[in-house]
């Protein structure tokens, strides 16, 4: 799959690209604040984008939510520390089909969101 991995946080983003490349996909742009998300998504017609919810300009709800109004991507991966069920609410309400993955989770559960999003097509 093409991919674009979004982080605000340098050490976050090259975990999530590490991890997504290893798993075998391509990593075709790498983004650290919401407005990047959306002209990467517009530049780049990923199959999934892997995003930080809090980030500069535009959360990444919102960007996720313009880039999938826009049919610049299909799947959604957010990767938060904030996990409360408010905020998954909120996420969920922004982009219905989206997965939530802890920050504070092991790689395993990120790969796991990977393949169900790979086999969702």
């Amino acid at each position: 799959m093409r991919i674009i991995v979004a982080d605000d946080n340098g050490s976050a983003l090259r975990f999530l690209r590490r991890v997504c490349r290893q798993a075998g996909h391509e990593v075709v742009a790498l983004c650290d604040d919401g407005r990047q998300v959306v002209e990467a998504c517009a530049r780049c017609q990923p199959d999934v984008l892997v995003t930080d919810v809090a980030m500069p300009y535009l959360t990444g709800g919102e960007a996720a939510q313009q880039a999938i109004t826009s049919g610049h991507v299909r799947h959604v991966i957010f990767f938060t520390t904030n996990t409360q069920a408010a905020v998954q609410s909120g996420l969920r309400a922004q982009v219905p089909d989206c997965i939530i993955v802890a920050k504070t989770c092991q790689e395993a559960f990120l790969l796991r969101a990977l393949r169900e999003v790979e086999q969702r097509g």
